[in-house]
């Protein structure tokens, strides 16, 4: 009788780990679904986004081939890329003498107006130094 409580312990055991395993298979299988679906809604977006690159390249080469009758001729296009310059007094006789209210990038554009070299990496005093030098 000992060998069939054995038997029947080691089959409980076993009947457990096939369960456990059972269970393993079964998130897994969900978790493959998921992922299925993930693909699919991926390659639908993908598939969206090469027809709408595709309609943007045909709209380009019809603006290129339309040639300069289609827009605004270069000069009339504002300059985007030009960065606003900081107010900076004019270098002339006039000009008020660079002091301690001054910002470090009037001081530079003030030096580049006078057309002095070699200031850009100067602190803020030897800035106003070279630059009431140089009057």
């Amino acid at each position: 009788m000992a060998k069939k409580k054995a038997r029947s312990a080691s089959e409980k055991k076993s009947q457990a780990a096939v369960k456990k395993l059972e269970t393993k298979v079964e998130r897994l299988e969900a978790k493959v679904a998921r992922w299925r679906e993930e693909a699919k809604r991926s390659a639908r977006r993908l598939a969206l986004q090469k027809a709408r690159a595709d309609k943007l390249e045909k709209k380009l080469a019809k603006a290129r081939n339309a040639g300069p009758a289609a827009g605004p001729a270069p000069e009339e296009t504002p300059a985007i890329d030009a960065p606003a310059t900081p107010a900076t007094p004019a270098a002339t006789e006039d000009a008020p003498t660079p002091d301690e209210t001054w910002t470090v990038a009037q001081l530079r554009a003030e030096a580049r107006a006078r057309e002095l070299s070699g200031l850009s990496n100067k602190s803020k005093a030897q800035l106003i130094e070279a630059l009431t030098a140089s009057r």
